[in-house]
């Protein structure tokens, strides 16, 4: 449902909606943003995961994915991490709008991968069903950083995931493959490279 309201010159303005059978799953204010204002959203993890799942505003869906992001890196129990990072993930086949799946893919790759880091990643089942899913489904930028986030992994059984998109239609994709080809120091991996020179690309990016 969506209800228009008005706020008066006062520093606390509450507002009751009537005919309402239940609780909303998420309440979203000014989704747009068309306010001049700055929003502080008290919200629990559980309210944003609802945020993520049921509001079809892609303004409100971002804003869920970043409140998401900041609490589970704050996190200091281990026990709300693994569940947003099961959201985000699971929100990667919900949302159509391909610069959403791509700012959320950003998120798990800071939540699972350390700054500088050059050493395997796990990343859980969860997470390689939802990229692999990705990269089946999508294109360009948000099905580069799905291969980017897998070879984080470093694991060579993703091999032929790699192999079957170095020849792809976008430049960035060839790039985040044949970098994760690398990465998994599978044994297919120098053939495969040193042939993908003669792949015609913007700016060598094949190279």
């Amino acid at each position: 449902q969506k209800h228009d309201i008005a706020l008066d010159a006062q520093q606390v303005n509450e507002f009751v909606f009537h005919n309402i059978d239940s609780a909303p799953a998420s309440v979203v204010v000014d989704a747009n943003r068309h306010w001049i204002a700055i929003f502080k959203d008290e919200k629990t993890t559980d309210e944003w995961i609802k945020q993520l799942d049921f509001t079809d505003n892609a303004v409100a869906k971002r804003e869920a994915v970043l409140a998401l992001g900041n609490t589970a890196k704050t996190d200091t129990t281990g026990l709300v991490k693994p569940k947003i990072i099961a959201a985000l993930c699971q929100s990667l086949k919900l949302n159509d709008y391909w610069k959403l799946k791509y700012g959320t893919i950003l998120q798990l790759q800071q939540l699972l991968v350390p700054f500088g880091n050059s050493l395997p990643v796990v990343l859980g089942d969860t997470v390689v069903e939802a990229l692999q899913w990705v990269v089946r489904n999508e294109k360009a930028w948000t099905k580069m950083a799905a291969i980017q986030l897998l070879g984080e992994s470093r694991d060579e059984k993703f091999t032929d995931t790699y192999l079957n998109n170095l020849y792809d239609e976008s430049d960035r994709v060839t790039y985040a493959a044949a970098i994760a080809l690398g990465k998994s120091r599978s044994t297919k991996a120098f053939e495969a490279l040193l042939a993908l020179r003669k792949k015609p690309s913007w700016k060598n990016q094949s190279l």
